[in-house]
């Protein structure tokens, strides 16, 4: 559908606010900043470092640090120290994240996809003798 651009800079879906068209994917990519937001306490856009440098996107700045394995640095302070389950339900929802602001939308998954997996994490809450691997290579193959 084709659109003129309207939203909130930092949800928006980027393929949105460059070709004005909307794609069912637009909702994952806007879920997954809140979800970042979630995580890390931060707001979707983040002042610069620099003060007289451009605002920063939080999904962009965060996402590169769940991806080289910092994702400990990114949690938000004001939740303390995670459990080992606790930590492996932040890794699952961080690592879906990234699948999700994919610049490009068909590499998104979809809301279904989202759902299915937030439920397979809080049954993995839910029971001991779960796996995160498995729901893990789920996330990889979600892109449809």
């Amino acid at each position: 559908m084709v659109t003129k651009v309207a939203g909130t800079f930092g949800y928006i879906d980027p393929e949105y606010y460059d070709l004005n068209i909307l794609i069912a994917k637009s909702d994952a990519y806007s879920f997954e900043v809140v979800l970042l937001e979630l995580l890390s306490g931060n707001k979707a856009i983040l002042k610069n470092e620099d003060a007289e440098g451009p605002p920063v996107n939080m999904a962009e700045f965060i996402t590169v640090k769940i991806s080289v394995g910092e994702l400990e640095r990114i949690l938000d302070p004001r939740v303390g120290l995670l459990d080992t389950k606790e930590m492996e339900f932040a890794e699952l929802l961080a690592y879906m994240a990234l699948h999700c602001v994919n610049l490009e939308g068909r590499e998104r998954p979809s809301m279904n996809d989202i759902v299915a997996n937030l439920e397979r994490a809080l049954a993995l809450c839910d029971d001991s003798h779960g796996s995160i691997s498995s729901i893990s290579n789920s996330i990889g193959r979600m892109k449809n």
